[in-house]
């Protein structure tokens, strides 16, 4: 194996083949533009790659051991090097040689004699493709970072497919905002040492969390024993009201089996509110270089943390503006009307949803709601 150049940015390629001099030729033509390795036989190459993985190989076919053809078979076949670009550079010109490179992977076939500028040529073509896969490769690290703990696999798919869906600046949009609180926590505090609550706290948002999104919702942030929800954002939908509704039934539903895996742990019974209100916002992604999170602005989520906190245990609470689209699919327990700090002078009408209907057929007990 011949040393390798000192590293930098520049790209770095591996040159591969049996003929100390055809590598003398091909560096020849690599420096100074890129930093540049070297391997005389199949086995040191695979070594080489795994240990500095290359950004590019330049592989002879014909080797003594193993021959490239087997060489790239087993780059391709390891995790950590199939990512790597492969130019077959060789003197076997039938396309039957050809077409069997192609299908083991590799990226180009260049046949011998070889010239610089073909070279070059081919290694830019490789590196303009290179630098589009990891900037790629960085959007969806990012998005994955960004959205993974919030959002559904569903949407953070859909992300993945289509990121140029995504408005990271800031981007209006109609959302239906979901909100849930528990209920006298803070007396529960008291009573429990702090190891318990965190504890108790856990089950609570382990299990709201895979409901939200069971109804791909977004959890834009857990306050305290508190949940922040999105409904049609970043994709919004027809059906985006409909599934908060149904989720934040769901979520009532749900509180007597995790009360008895609280009660097994020797906690106490949970109840919990729920606040729902539809509007135009303001989303996007939300804070600085060393915190950000996709989140919302607007009265409207002043609004629905406003319902949320009058809503009783058991109670989910709509603002009526976001059960009118579809009346016809809820069950209305009672329509209330409430003075709510920032919801203007006048009361604001909401709707205590007890049940949806088909496809989702979820309804409440038909008992009161606890004060």
């Amino acid at each position: 194996m011949m040393p390798d150049t000192d590293m930098d940015d520049k790209m770095r390629i591996l040159v591969v083949d049996d003929v100390p001099g055809n590598i003398k030729i091909l560096i020849s033509f690599l420096l100074p533009d890129y930093n540049v390795l070297a391997a005389t036989d199949g086995f040191t190459a695979l070594k080489i790659a795994e240990e500095k993985k290359p950004d590019l190989i330049l592989l002879d076919i014909m080797m003594p051991d193993i021959d490239g053809y087997e060489v790239c078979r087993r780059l391709k076949a390891n995790a950590a090097c199939k990512d790597i670009p492969i130019i077959f550079i060789t003197s076997k010109t039938e396309d039957i040689d050809e077409s069997k490179g192609f299908e083991l992977g590799a990226a180009d076939y260049i046949t011998k004699p070889i010239t610089p500028a073909v070279i070059k040529a081919r290694i830019k073509t490789q590196a303009r493709l290179l630098t589009l896969t990891r900037s790629l490769d960085d959007s969806s690290r990012f998005i994955h970072k960004t959205f993974g703990r919030h959002f559904s696999g569903d949407v953070v798919k859909s992300l993945l497919d289509s990121p140029q869906e995504l408005s990271l600046g800031g981007e209006k949009k109609l959302v239906t905002v979901m909100m849930s609180e528990l209920r006298g926590v803070a007396a529960i505090c008291d009573r429990l040492n702090p190891e318990d609550v965190i504890s108790m706290l856990n089950i609570y948002l382990e299990s709201m969390t895979r409901i939200v999104h069971k109804y791909n919702g977004t959890i834009v942030e857990f306050v305290g024993d508190g949940i922040v929800a999105l409904f049609g954002a970043p994709h919004g939908g027809k059906d985006d009201t409909q599934r908060a509704i149904a989720c934040a039934l769901e979520m009532q539903l749900s509180m007597p089996e995790i009360n008895a895996k609280n009660i097994e742990h020797g906690f106490v019974g949970l109840e919990m509110g729920c606040g729902i209100n539809t509007g135009t916002v303001v989303a996007g992604n939300i804070g600085s270089k060393f915190y950000s999170r996709y989140g919302v602005v607007g009265d409207v989520v002043n609004l629905a943390a406003g319902i949320k906190s009058q809503s009783l245990g058991g109670q989910v609470l709509v603002s009526e503006s976001s059960v009118q689209e579809s009346a016809g699919l809820f069950r209305i327990a009672k329509k209330l009307s409430l003075s709510i700090k920032g919801g203007g002078e006048s009361p604001i009408q909401v709707c205590q949803v007890s049940g949806i209907a088909a496809p989702y057929d979820i309804y409440l007990p038909q008992n009161p709601p606890s004060a």
